[in-house]
């Protein structure tokens, strides 16, 4: 037979038993049985002289033609009780189309002749092994398939959840990113703040703050319009997240963080950077943004200059809300000095 999907429909002559047990007319039914037994097959082949089939002794005739007619089995025939002259099938023939037969026939036991002779017994045993089988065969072949559907479901669902992971990452960076210009929001300065002032204070570090601010940037929106305003925004943006001429912001490292803090003002927060340092950074951003043009949509140009206000922990601040006072108040010294250029906040700003 073969297996899995190759699967065909076999023929009587693979599914027959060949072990045939034949006995005479003139054997007793208890020898029969007793010989049935010994082989364990539920039926005899009954044959002639000259080994022709003549009938066929089965359990069902022991049971209706003897043991229900109250017979002695030892004092009866086979010949008596046997189905005579039964009907027979070739080897070669389908199971598909010997099975309705056997359900119009009502017979349990089926002999199969192969030219002209007695090749087996065909029993319904038999045919419950093979369509037992068959079912085997199907329900394996079924898992099998199921077992690659659950494989490509479980890739899916891996490819899936590394699209989610990815999607909940670009979420996460959204949630923390100012739409416009692309650099970190002031949530995300307020939380990064908070763990740096603990860190710097953890380990006797400075942390400094810069706010900066563009300058006059009311006029530019009333002189060209808001999206002439967004355009100085995003070129602003570019040039604090970048460095300018190989040396401008030498300064802002990885780990620093280059924020909109809201409207026109950024914030860079610069771990381990002392208050001499901050400075040099600021000016250094002070100077490119003012030999910075930004060519805006029309071909007009404007020129930008900022303010930016200096703090740092410990000299102006001891917390969170210490650091961001007096940023704030060292934007507002920068401003009132006539803007374009840096102040650093005053030495007893918020000390305890």
């Amino acid at each position: 037979m073969s297996s899995g999907s190759d699967m065909q429909v076999p023929t009587v002559g693979e599914l027959m038993t060949t072990e045939i047990v034949a006995v005479t007319s003139e054997t007793s039914v208890g020898e029969a049985v007793s010989r049935m037994r010994d082989a364990r097959v539920g039926a005899v082949a009954v044959v002639d002289d000259d080994e022709l089939l003549c009938g066929i002794f089965t359990e069902r005739d022991l049971m209706i033609r003897v043991v229900a007619a109250g017979l002695d089995a030892q004092g009866t025939r086979v010949g008596e009780v046997m189905t005579p002259h039964p009907k027979t099938v070739d080897a070669d023939t389908p199971l598909a189309v010997v099975w309705p037969r056997i359900n119009d026939w009502g017979f349990r036991h089926i002999p199969i002749e192969s030219q002209g002779r007695l090749a087996g017994i065909l029993s319904l045993r038999d045919i419950f092994r093979v369509r037992l089988w068959h079912v085997e065969s199907r329900l394996n072949q079924e898992l099998r398939t199921l077992q690659q559907i659950k494989s490509l479901l479980d890739l899916e669902s891996d490819e899936r959840a590394k699209e989610l992971i990815q999607i909940n990452a670009r979420l996460s960076e959204l949630a923390l990113t100012d739409d416009l210009t692309g650099l970190y929001n002031h949530r995300y300065l307020k939380q990064r703040l908070q763990e740096e002032v603990s860190r710097s204070r953890r380990y006797g570090l400075a942390l400094s703050l810069l706010f900066v601010d563009i300058d006059r940037f009311k006029e530019i929106n009333d002189a060209f319009g808001h999206a002439a305003g967004d355009q100085v925004l995003r070129r602003l943006a570019r040039l604090l997240r970048t460095t300018v001429g190989g040396s401008v912001l030498a300064r802002i490292r990885r780990y620093d963080v280059v924020a909109r803090y809201g409207g026109e003002e950024f914030a860079l927060l610069l771990p381990i950077t002392d208050t001499g340092a901050a400075m040099v950074v600021a000016e250094r951003v002070r100077a490119a943004v003012e030999g910075t043009a930004v060519q805006l949509d029309g071909g007009k140009t404007v020129q930008l200059t900022v303010s930016i206000g200096v703090a740092t922990l410990p000299d102006h601040g001891t917390d969170e809300e210490g650091l961001l006072g007096a940023a704030d108040e060292a934007l507002y010294l920068a401003k009132n000095a006539g803007r374009n250029r840096v102040a650093k906040a005053l030495l007893d700003h918020h000390l305890d």
